[in-house]
């Protein structure tokens, strides 16, 4: 039962100190994961700070736009629409039924000679040009060849588009300037251009397109863009969502003034797409989604992992993310950012030590436990055989000798002391001379024996009594008070040493020999002068080593 019990209560001991380490490592374990949480909520002012660089960037890539000849060009053209689309009817109407190519050229004559309250339309609308942009910026803006050259080439543009069609100056005024203008502005302000940019009317057309060549006069842009409609009214900017040959941008809108008066808007937009989420990620440090409601608009996470995070944030393992309202966009657009983290890359280590710590644990306990039992069992075999000896004993074998050879200090001096009290309680005394005290007190009757110190009841109890021989001073309470076991242990072990330092030969004395005769000593001491307690302190004298009996009373 003792070693179940004991081999038991290791197994628990060790599993225990096992489950305290597993949970240690899974405290740490939740606690990295907060942290991650934590950091992640954090980055909510990195992510409005992004969206309002990128917004700032527009309004100022907007800006440069509107205030560029683009203004003066959607201002002329406006005003003059009606005399622009009189001219190219009268000029179809003119070349109607001649070949292609002498078509052109008489629909080229006919807006040449196209004329407006007397004067030629295309001098008339050049003219205006002129004026405008030489009041806004003054010579500067007109080519090396100054007013008349900037005015011929726009009088054979002019001529050139309207032979074609209204819509074609529209589109030439509009796509051809703002690629102008757009790489004026990239080299004068070295911006990067890399935004889309639509330019609208006066009435909110679409007219240029910087990602299509081919889009002009577009009366959908005018009924479907929200923002645009808002910045022209309002003549303020304007900034949003927008989706665009269905992808989702954000958007800021800018009113084109001249004068007095909005002659257009611009519209500069960036799509929320795979290289603007790698933007957003490399500058958080943590992949991004973009979402409006449920559904994923790109992502730098993996595809799969986005799709299931943007239906709840925390419904793939592993994963971590916390989603932010896209800032400075009116509410109710549902479109979020929602920044993630892997975080079973970084909880890995934690996981591997959880299954570290419980391999190891386990070992050791069982290792503990099998060599506890293989203790305990050698030790039970010890104490078995004093066990043994007790009933030999019992028995009436009262020559039986217990064993002495345990490794364990306890079971050995028990042994020691088992087969001492077996000798005094038989009388057997081992080779004690009964005619006179022993040799090791240095004298050879009873009488003559000299006592190092004889104290009464009353002075071990109140104060220490010391007395002065040979060998130096020692305290009588305290040799009184000694445990037995450590009496005899210490009396043993400083008597063999002073027997070496004296060059005395040990004579094959061992602990047990020593304890029997020592108790034999005093045993014959306490009866032959009626004391209580007879203890002994080793001294030398004359090259001998020899115990001094204190005779302690009461």
């Amino acid at each position: 039962m003792f070693r179940t019990r004991t081999v038991a209560l290791s197994l628990i001991v060790g599993i225990l100190l096992v489950l305290l380490a597993w949970l240690v490592v899974r405290g740490l374990e939740h606690q990295a994961r907060k942290d991650a949480v934590d950091r992640l909520g954090a980055l909510r002012p990195g992510i409005a700070r992004g969206i309002e660089q990128r917004a700032t960037g527009q309004a100022f890539v907007a800006a440069a736009i509107a205030d560029s000849p683009l203004s003066v060009a959607l201002d002329v053209l406006d005003d003059f629409r009606s005399d622009m689309a009189a001219a190219v009817a009268g000029a179809n109407k003119a070349a109607a039924g001649l070949p292609p190519r002498e078509a052109i050229e008489q629909r080229q004559k006919y807006v040449s000679a196209f004329k407006r309250g007397g004067e030629p339309l295309v001098d008339v609308v050049v003219d205006r040009m002129a004026d405008m942009i030489h009041d806004r910026w003054g010579d500067s803006r007109f080519s090396s060849d100054g007013r008349p050259g900037f005015m011929a080439a726009e009088r054979a543009r002019l001529v050139q588009c309207l032979s074609i069609d209204i819509r074609q100056c529209f589109w030439d005024y509009s796509y051809v300037t703002l690629l102008e203008v757009l790489g004026s502005v990239s080299k004068s302000w070295k911006l990067p251009v890399g935004h889309r940019v639509i330019v609208t009317d006066a009435r909110g057309v679409g007219l240029a397109d910087s990602e299509n060549d081919k889009w002009s006069d577009s009366q959908e842009f005018a009924v479907s863009n929200e923002l645009a409609r808002l910045a022209r009214s309002s003549g303020q900017p304007q900034r949003d969502l927008m989706l665009l040959d269905g992808t989702w941008h954000l958007a800021t809108a800018l009113p084109v003034v001249s004068g007095s008066r909005v002659v257009g808007t611009v519209v500069v937009a960036d799509p929320f797409n795979r290289w603007m989420a790698k933007e957003d990620s490399d500058a958080l440090g943590v992949p991004v989604i973009f979402t409006i409601g449920d559904k994923v608009v790109d992502t730098a996470a993996p595809p799969d992992v986005a799709k299931m995070l943007a239906r709840a944030t925390d419904s793939v393992p592993g994963w971590l993310a916390v989603a932010f309202q896209l800032p400075g966009v009116p509410q109710g657009r549902d479109f979020r950012i929602i920044a993630t983290t892997d975080i079973a890359k970084r909880l890995e280590q934690f996981a591997n030590a959880r299954l570290l710590l419980l391999a190891l644990g386990l070992l050791i306990a069982i290792g503990g436990a099998l060599c506890l039992f293989w203790v305990v069992l050698r030790y039970d075999r010890d104490i078995e055989s004093l066990y043994q000896g007790v009933h030999e004993i019992i028995s009436g074998n009262f020559d039986y000798t217990f064993p002495v050879d345990q490794k364990d200090d306890i079971l050995r001096n028990l042994g020691n002391t088992l087969n001492l009290m077996g000798m005094v309680i038989q009388g057997r005394s081992t080779d004690v001379d009964e005619s006179g005290p022993d040799a090791w007190t240095g004298k050879k009757s009873w009488e003559s024996v000299d006592f190092a110190a004889d104290t009464v009841e009353k002075s071990i109890e109140a104060e220490s009594t010391e007395a002065d021989f040979e060998s130096g001073n020692f305290d009588v309470a305290a040799l009184a008070s000694l445990p037995a076991e450590t009496y005899y242990k210490n009396l043993f072990a400083e008597f063999m040493a002073a027997r070496r330092a004296a060059g005395v030969a040990d004579e094959g004395i061992t602990q047990q020999t020593f304890m029997v005769r020592v108790v034999h000593l005093e045993q014959k001491m306490k009866k032959r002068f009626g004391v209580s307690m007879v203890r002994f302190v080793v001294s030398t004298k004359d090259g001998e080593v020899i115990l001094i009996p204190v005779r302690i009373r009461g």
